[in-house]
């Protein structure tokens, strides 16, 4: 097994802790978005605002052929965001 060493370490625990701040903000935003708007409106403009940017940072990096979908992969992932996003991240929001 190999032995990290002092770079890798301060990698990992920077990853870490971007994780927990960024993770850790979405419920602060939500407490604030929910004030103005209705929950689940702010989640969907939440997330389909994150995939807009993602989209264009593959773009941007890998080209426009990386950012096609065939048609299955398209469907499946429409049911089980409506699924995940929409009654796990949902009720979190609502709640």
């Amino acid at each position: 097994m190999e032995v990290p060493t002092q770079s890798r370490t301060a990698q990992m625990w920077g990853a870490l802790w971007t994780v927990y701040i960024i993770w850790g903000s979405t419920y602060i935003a939500i407490a604030y978005v929910i004030e103005t708007m209705p929950p689940l409106l702010a989640m969907g403009i939440r997330f389909l605002t994150a995939g807009i940017l993602l989209a264009i940072l593959i773009v941007v990096k890998s080209g426009l052929k990386e950012i096609t979908i065939p048609a299955p992969q398209i469907r499946t992932s429409v049911i089980m965001g409506a699924v995940v996003l929409g009654f796990g991240l949902g009720n979190v929001a609502v709640a």
